[in-house]
C-alpha cells in the first residue's frame, strides 16, 4: 500500500488588484507560507486547480511569483506539481513552457488534449512508488465540451455543455481505472467549474445568473477517490461528499470574502481513502467593511484606532455611507484620521448610489442603451468619484470579455 500526501489549492489570482491597489506583497507572503508548509508536512504533490493568474496576460511580477514558487516547491520536497488552467488563465500562455516545466515534474494542462491519456499523470511518492493517478481537467470552455449546431436555444446549449463535461470526466475516469489496474492507489480529478449546491463567490455570481453555467454535483464518476475543485472562492464540499471539494482562494479577492477562513487542503492517502486536513492560511492584510452615517463611520474608525494592535496592523477599508450628510466631507475626514496609520481607504460607497432608478437622456429610452452605456450611466448618476468610475468600468469590461469568451453573445 503506497502512502502519499497531496496538497490542494486553487484560485490564486496572481496579479489581482483591488481598486487599483497591487497585492504582490500579500501573494508573496502566501507563497512563502505555502513553501514552508510543503516542507513541514512532507507533501509529495501539489495540485493548483485553476486561476493561477487573474488575467490572461499577467504582469512580470505575477509571473515571477509563480515560477519562483514552482522552483522552491520542488526544492521543498514536492515531487509533483499539477497546474490546470482556470477561466481567468490563458490556456496557451499557461501551457507554453510545459515541456521545460515537465523536467521539474511540473505538469501543466492549459486545455484538454485530444488524447485524454496525455492529461492523466501517475504520481510517485518520496519512496519512488506510484502513489496516485491524477486526471488533470482544466476549465472546459464550450468549444472543449460540446459541438455547435445551428438553431439551438440557450437551454439546449446548456444541456449539451453539461453532458459534454460529464462525458469528459467519464472518459478520463475510465482510462485512469485502466492505468490503476486494480492497485490500491487513489484516482484524483481536478476541475474548475461551478457545481450545483456550491455557495458562489461574488465573481461567480456575476458570471452565472440564475444558475446558468452550473453543473450537477453528480457529474463526477464514482471511482474518483477525490475531486480537487477550483473556481469558487469559499472553501466547501459539494453535496454530502467529503471528497468533492473546493479549496477556495488563499486570500480574499474582494471585501465580501474578508470574513472567510481561508485554507489549503492536505490529503493523506494510505491506499485509496484520503484523510482530510484543513490548514488555515494566515491573514496577510485585513480587509474591513464598515457601514453607517458619517458620524457612525468616524466613531467606528476612532474606536479601531484606539486599540493599539490595530494601529500597527495593515488594514484596507471599504466604507458604505448610509447617511444624508455630505459624502465628500466623509472622505476628507477619513484621510485625516488615517494619518500615521498603516491604513488605506480603498472604496467609499455613497448612499445615493444604491437603490436609485436610472434616468435616461431626454431623447432616449433605457432599452435603447447597450449594457456598457447603461453601466456607464449608472456610474455617472451614482455619485462615484472619477477614479472609482474608471476602476468599476474596467472591471465591468473584463466581465463582459469573459462572458463573450465563454460563449456569450450580444
Amino acid at each position: 500500500m503506497a502512502h502519499s500526501t497531496l496538497l490542494h489549492t486553487s484560485d490564486w489570482h496572481l496579479g489581482h488588484q483591488l481598486y487599483s491597489r497591487r497585492r504582490n506583497e500579500e501573494f508573496a507572503r502566501f507563497l512563502d507560507w505555502l513553501v514552508a508548509l510543503i516542507a513541514e508536512r512532507n507533501a509529495d504533490a501539489v495540485v493548483i486547480a485553476g486561476d493561477v493568474f487573474h488575467t490572461t496576460l499577467p504582469d512580470t511580477q505575477a509571473q515571477e511569483l509563480y515560477y519562483n514558487f514552482l522552483l522552491r516547491a520542488g526544492m521543498a520536497g514536492a515531487r509533483n506539481i499539477i497546474v490546470t488552467a482556470g477561466n481567468h488563465d490563458s490556456p496557451t500562455f499557461l501551457a507554453a513552457p510545459r515541456k521545460l516545466l515537465a523536467t521539474l515534474n511540473v505538469h501543466v494542462v492549459g486545455a484538454p488534449s485530444s488524447d485524454r491519456r496525455n492529461d492523466i499523470i501517475t504520481l510517485k511518492n518520496r519512496a519512488g512508488e506510484d502513489c496516485a493517478i491524477v486526471c488533470a481537467v482544466p476549465f472546459l470552455r464550450e468549444k472543449d465540451a460540446r459541438e455547435f449546431a445551428a438553431g439551438e436555444d440557450n437551454l439546449e446549449k446548456e444541456q449539451k455543455l453539461v453532458e459534454g463535461i460529464r462525458a469528459h470526466y467519464k472518459d478520463m475516469a475510465e482510462q485512469a481505472e485502466q492505468i490503476r489496474a486494480g492497485r490500491d492507489i487513489p484516482i484524483i480529478a481536478t476541475g474548475h467549474l461551478f457545481a450545483s449546491g456550491a455557495s458562489p463567490s461574488r465573481e461567480v455570481r456575476q458570471l452565472y445568473i440564475g444558475g446558468s453555467g452550473a453543473v450537477p454535483a453528480d457529474i463526477f464518476p464514482d471511482n474518483l477517490d477525490y475531486v480537487a475543485l477550483g473556481h469558487i472562492h469559499r472553501p466547501q464540499k459539494i453535496g454530502s461528499s467529503e471528497y468533492r471539494r473546493y479549496s477556495g482562494s488563499p486570500i480574499p479577492i474582494h471585501f465580501d470574502e474578508a470574513s472567510q477562513t481561508k485554507n489549503v487542503l492536505l490529503l493523506h492517502f494510505d491506499g485509496r481513502k484520503p484523510q482530510l486536513e484543513r490548514c488555515e492560511i494566515p491573514v496577510f492584510r485585513r480587509l474591513l467593511t464598515l457601514s453607517g452615517s458619517q458620524e457612525s463611520l468616524l466613531a467606528q474608525l476612532r474606536e479601531l484606532a484606539s486599540a493599539g494592535q490595530n494601529r500597527d496592523e495593515e488594514i484596507w477599508f471599504e466604507l458604505n455611507h448610509d447617511g444624508s450628510d455630505n459624502f465628500g466631507d466623509l472622505k476628507d475626514n477619513v484621510q485625516d484620521l488615517f494619518k500615521g496609520l498603516n491604513w488605506a481607504l480603498l472604496n467609499c460607497n455613497p448612499a445615493r448610489a444604491r437603490g436609485r432608478s436610472l434616468e435616461p437622456a431626454p431623447d432616449r429610452r433605457l432599452e435603447d442603451y447597450t449594457p456598457q452605456e447603461m453601466f456607464r450611466l449608472r456610474l455617472e448618476q451614482g455619485g462615484y468619484g472619477e477614479e472609482q468610475k474608471r476602476n468599476l468600468m474596467l472591471t465591468f469590461q473584463e466581465l463582459i470579455a469573459l462572458w463573450h469568451e465563454n460563449g456569450g453573445s450580444q
